[in-house]
């Protein structure tokens, strides 16, 4: 129940009092609010109840654990399935009930622990040597289903973390398989989560901030990997405006929440001499197997998403000049200068700021305009941390940026207020 609801119940009997409603809608309107209060007051209830289950689980398995030399080898086998055993049972248990999302979603979660419990305990009965990739890869395959089946996104952001361990671990060839599980968690987590909302985008947020580090370090070499985050920013960035996504408002899009976020990344990057001097020089080592094929992977979906961006007739341009991020480090990479390779990054983030900024002022939007002065401030900060001037300077320098920004937002409200 948001704030709105709860104080338009507080003042139903003043409106009626007022006669501004009759006492129809007013009954109506209780009914209504007073039903959605009940069942926000059954969520936080549920909550403490979730809470609970799951720190008596996390209680026995350490119980289990400290005392795991102690028991017998059949009750040690016993025991390693205990947890999945638990989680099934509340699963099936909250879908027979029709339990809320909620319960689902710890089902959902414990699943995931338990399989890593079960695997964990049965190769230390048997003393089995595994390695962290194989076992990686083993809990995700065996606890998937119950992320599908319960619609997940707690299940689903556990597999990325999981997914994160196997794609760092695991050897070259087999990152292809890692960058598979990333877009099927995407593609579940963006069509399939029955929670929508803040959950659903906060997820999402997390699965492509996740296979971005994920992907970028696994396939990084010398000072490589910038190249492969600022394509994943270009892409998330691209893609938002294609019509698909951009039927929604920009605060619950979160392809561009996550392309700004590590657009942000980019800009810290562009303004560091160190990391353009190793994006810049001629490589010492071959690359890595996994990174022609991730950048050219990327350029091939950047492609994409610019060309279906420009069949929307609705689109936000603002998000496609940001997203030439990616040509301009993809550029410097084979420019094999430093100083081509400051200007075109430094250019393209400026740029692609400054578009979002008059963006949001043209569009009146207030997130698209503050996020390109987001962008100014950081590349601006990040330069003057790198630089060699006198610390005085740049006090001055960061008041006046602070001065500019709240007289920008001062204009931006005075604006609104004029246009209602």
């Amino acid at each position: 129940m948001s704030l709105f609801e709860r104080e338009l119940l507080k003042r139903l009997d003043s409106y009626k009092a007022e006669g501004l409603i009759d006492a129809r809608s007013e009954s109506n309107l209780r009914k209504v609010l007073e039903a959605k209060a009940g069942a926000s007051a059954r969520a936080s209830r549920e909550a403490l109840y979730i809470v609970g289950a799951i720190l008596v689980f996390t209680a026995f398995a350490v119980w289990v654990c400290h005392n795991w030399a102690a028991f017998g080898e059949r009750l040690q086998e016993a025991l390693a399935f205990v947890p999945l055993a638990i989680s099934a049972v509340l699963g099936v248990f909250a879908i027979k009930k029709d339990l809320p999302q909620a319960w689902k979603e710890a089902a959902a979660f414990l699943n995931v622990a338990g399989v890593a419990a079960m695997i964990y305990a049965i190769s230390r009965i048997y003393n089995i040597q595994g390695d962290t990739a194989r076992f990686c890869l083993a809990v995700i395959c065996l606890s998937a289903p119950a992320a599908l089946i319960f619609r997940s996104g707690a299940a689903i952001a556990a597999i990325c973390v999981l997914n994160a361990a196997f794609s760092a671990a695991c050897p070259e060839p087999e990152l292809a398989l890692g960058i598979g599980i990333y877009a099927a968690a995407a593609f579940i987590a963006y069509s399939h989560l029955k929670t929508g909302g803040v959950f659903r985008n906060a997820v999402m947020v997390f699965v492509c901030l996740c296979s971005t580090v994920s992907i970028s370090s696994a396939a990084s070499y010398e000072g490589r990997g910038t190249v492969l985050a600022a394509g994943f920013a270009g892409v998330f960035l691209a893609a938002s405006a294609t019509k698909r996504l951009s039927q929604s408002p920009l605060s619950g899009n979160p392809f561009a929440l996550s392309g700004f976020l590590i657009l942000l990344w980019a800009v810290c990057m562009g303004a560091s001499r160190y990391a353009l001097e190793s994006l810049s020089e001629p490589a010492a080592a071959e690359a890595p197997a996994a990174f022609y094929p991730a950048f050219w992977t990327l350029c091939a979906l950047y492609l994409f998403s610019i060309f279906r961006a420009f069949r929307n007739q609705r689109r936000v341009n603002a998000l496609l000049a940001a997203s030439a991020v990616f040509p301009a480090f993809a550029a410097a990479m084979f420019s094999g200068s430093f100083w081509i390779s400051a200007a075109v990054v430094n250019a393209a983030a400026f740029f692609g700021a400054a578009a979002m900024f008059a963006g949001g002022i043209s569009a009146n939007s207030r997130i698209l305009s503050n996020a390109g002065v987001a962008v100014i401030l950081l590349q601006c900060a990040a330069r003057a941390f790198e630089s060699q001037a006198d610390a005085g300077i740049r006090a001055a320098a960061f008041a006046a940026a602070g001065l500019l920004l709240m007289a920008f937002n001062f204009y931006l409200n005075r604006r609104k207020s004029d246009a209602r």
